[in-house]
């Protein structure tokens, strides 16, 4: 199950459990990132640039746009960004954009010397696998998300997306996560989207534990979840209890 402890310095840490992606705490994933080799979209959009033309995007409307930041994930991989699509799509990193600005700024002026602001601005993203990353900066500069993506990192595109507050992708993960609920997942997804604060998506998955609570009864998942999370476990009975009272009702009110 999922700890409390999914966030800290240099961004988003996932519990080892989603990290390592197994079969029972992942939706499609694969379980060796590096077995995977990159895309053709992300060797064109994200491949690290060599020269000066390389380092000019071009986007939809003929604008160009500089990589000018480096975004540097758990594999030591790095992807090369553009800082103002980047902080026009998330206040958190234009805030910590602005932040390390100030920091070279002040670095340069102590040292007198430009060194330190020719070089590349970095950011971590850290406790995702590479590629989840990558497809989150793809969503964050395109404004645009490929459903087959969500489908394999949703649950790690939501964690990004709700710690780097990107609201109109958290929805879409949200919507998609629902679509892919089972008896094996859908307690990690439950408390992941309460640690998200996805109202929505935790709503879904309390009406699908009432559908089909006796299947998941029978999951490792819920030992784990009555051994370690009593708290969880009180809430998922209360809305079931809260459920069968509301049902009791209906059914009265239909035969009176």
């Amino acid at each position: 199950m999922l700890k409390n402890n999914h966030i800290q310095e240099g961004g988003p840490v996932l519990p080892p459990s989603l990290y390592k992606q197994n079969k029972r705490q992942s939706l499609h994933s694969p379980t060796n990132e590096t077995e995977h080799p990159p895309s053709l979209v992300e060797i064109l959009l994200l491949r690290s640039p060599q020269t000066t033309k390389e380092r000019m995007a071009i986007d939809t409307n003929g604008a160009s746009y500089e990589q000018d930041v480096q975004i540097v994930t758990s594999s030591g991989k790095r992807i090369p960004a553009d800082s103002s699509l980047l902080t026009s799509a998330s206040l958190v990193l234009e805030r910590m954009l602005e932040l390390e600005k100030e920091r070279r700024n002040e670095k340069s002026r102590k040292s007198k010397t430009a060194t330190a602001t020719q070089s590349k601005i970095r950011i971590r993203m850290l406790g995702v696998p590479h590629e989840a990353v990558a497809a989150f900066i793809r969503s964050l500069q395109s404004r645009f998300t490929i459903e087959e993506e969500i489908e394999i990192y949703g649950m790690h595109l939501l964690v990004l997306s709700h710690v780097y507050q990107v609201s109109w992708l958290k929805r879409r993960c949200e919507m998609v996560l629902a679509t892919l609920l089972t008896t094996e997942t859908i307690l990690d997804v439950l408390q992941l989207s309460r640690l998200c604060d996805a109202q929505w998506l935790h709503l879904r998955c309390l009406r699908f534990l009432v559908k089909d609570f006796g299947a998941v009864q029978e999951t490792e998942a819920w030992r784990f979840l009555q051994d370690n999370d009593p708290w969880l476990e009180l809430e998922i009975l209360q809305f079931m209890d809260e459920a069968d009272l509301v049902s009791f009702y209906v059914l009265n009110f239909i035969f009176s």
